[in-house]
């Protein structure tokens, strides 16, 4: 019995290592290795396995692809970079490359160049709704509301069914001040993934400019519930128990936020606290905003509308 055991178990090896062997000649082991680090958030090993690929075929474009999502991963853009372009130079189309590619242009504020890469994908791969989202936040960034709205349209035609490009397109609305329409996206968003803090608080947000300040304080509850690290949200805690006189209240949400938010998210929230600042233009609280909302010659002719940075690092 013994020595079948043995047997069986040195055939278990011998055809393990022929398994190998046979796989790792094109590097196809290391790739899935890689692949299984990089889902689990280990970029430093995944890149070590898609090194190991890449030593074995020089032109295998998995391991290159991978490897820059790893460097991405990482925000290490400019190596990424490198990989992907890599990745071109052997296939061009390769899916999500070119997709890839606009995300670090759009972050590296290389908005043309970021665009010109969005519509490579949708070139090749013309049912990309994260293309579409890219190019929407894009031309966000360039105060084109008429590309913007088109392509988070489009990326909601492609995927109904994903929460984040009505959350986008809910953000257009409001700062648009179509804030009925606004608010049906950020709703829409909310039954689709009902677990995203930052929706919550946007529509709290949209709340207050349509004067339903019971709504918006149940929606940011919720959001802090979400993710008690959503400084936002104590700021609008803050904002409106200031504005109903309720000092003492307010102060305590603003302490609150300082608290749970990093060094940056909390000098963002004394900076919002100490200037009450949105855009280009001065809003003293609740009542500002709503100013802010009816007051369209507040808006100088061909001025830029310029979003909170926390709209946009998304």
């Amino acid at each position: 019995m013994q020595l079948k055991n043995m047997k069986m178990k040195t055939l278990y090896i011998f055809l393990s290592l022929l398994f190998i062997a046979c796989h790792s000649k094109d590097g196809s082991v290391y790739v899935n290795a890689g692949n299984k680090y990089y889902d689990a958030g280990k970029w430093d090993q995944a890149i070590e396995e898609y090194n190991k690929a890449i030593r074995l075929d020089k032109n295998n474009v998995d391991a290159y692809f991978y490897r820059g999502c790893s460097f991405q991963s990482k925000e290490m853009h400019n190596r990424a970079l490198a990989d992907y372009d890599t990745v071109v130079a052997i296939n061009n189309h390769y899916p999500n490359v070119h997709n890839s590619k606009g995300i670090i242009f759009r972050i590296q504020k290389k908005y043309m160049e970021a665009i010109d890469e969005y519509k490579t994908e949708l070139k090749y791969y013309p049912k990309t709704a994260d293309a579409c989202v890219g190019l929407g936040l894009t031309y966000t960034r360039l105060f084109d509301r008429k590309s913007t709205m088109y392509y988070y349209d489009l990326a909601i035609k492609l995927s109904p069914k994903e929460s984040y490009p009505y959350y986008l397109r809910g953000i257009a609305y409001f700062w648009h001040r179509d804030f009925k329409h606004a608010l049906e996206d950020y709703s829409t968003s909310l039954k689709l993934d009902s677990n995203r803090s930052k929706v919550y608080n946007e529509r709290g947000v949209c709340y207050i400019a349509l004067h339903q300040n019971n709504l918006a304080l149940r929606d940011f509850r919720i959001a802090l519930e979400r993710d008690s690290e959503n400084i936002w949200a104590y700021y609008n805690m803050y904002n409106i128990y200031d504005q109903l006189g309720n000092r003492q209240e307010a102060i305590k949400w603003l302490k609150k936020g300082a608290d749970h938010g990093d060094q940056v998210a909390t000098e963002d929230l004394m900076k919002e606290y100490d200037n009450r600042t949105c855009g280009h233009w001065r809003v003293e609280g609740i009542e500002g905003l709503r100013e802010y909302c009816r007051d369209s010659d507040k808006v100088n002719a061909g001025a830029k509308l310029t979003l909170p940075s926390h709209l946009l690092n998304d």
